[in-house]
């Protein structure tokens, strides 16, 4: 891309939805380190990526203190 500021425009949230299997490409490849992320090898290719969303989509799920003792233990915090 001749111009990088125009990544900025569009297309990031799609982008990261289909390189992380949140949605469904109907076509082409994209690779991370050389590994597809699409097709049968993307189990191997997703596994090089972290990402994390905008929404939480957990949060429905959990209560307030379920909540924080999922992040707590994420970031290596002791219980208390």
């Amino acid at each position: 891309m001749s111009n990088p500021s125009l990544c900025t425009l569009t297309g990031k949230t799609t982008t990261l939805a289909l390189l992380t299997g949140r949605a469904r490409a109907t076509g082409g490849d994209a690779l991370v380190n050389g590994t597809s992320v699409m097709g049968e090898g993307a189990a191997t290719g997703r596994a090089l990526l972290g990402f994390c969303p905008q929404q939480d989509p957990l949060l429905e799920l959990l209560s307030a203190r379920e909540h924080l003792s999922l992040y707590a233990r994420l970031k290596a915090r002791p219980r208390s």
